[in-house]
């Protein structure tokens, strides 16, 4: 691998890790404890709720994405 090759994916993976660390906050202060079972019914969450905790692990799944993605470079 060349010197200038290797800049770039350096550079690459730099990029990938600021994306994940502002994807990781975004979805941080959204995180809370997965309700217990004998807490309330199964279909008790909010629509709003649910979405939330869909958004998050989407985002989650991106960050994880973009992880293995860097992991590789």
């Amino acid at each position: 691998m060349s010197l200038e090759a290797a800049g770039m994916a350096f550079q690459q993976r730099a990029r990938f890790t600021l994306l994940i660390e502002a994807l990781e906050a975004t979805a941080a202060p959204v995180r809370r404890p997965a309700p217990r079972s004998w807490d309330r019914p199964a279909n008790s969450g909010s629509l709003e709720d649910r979405s939330l905790s869909n958004t998050v692990m989407a985002v989650e799944a991106e960050a994880n994405r973009l992880r293995q993605s860097a992991e590789s470079l």
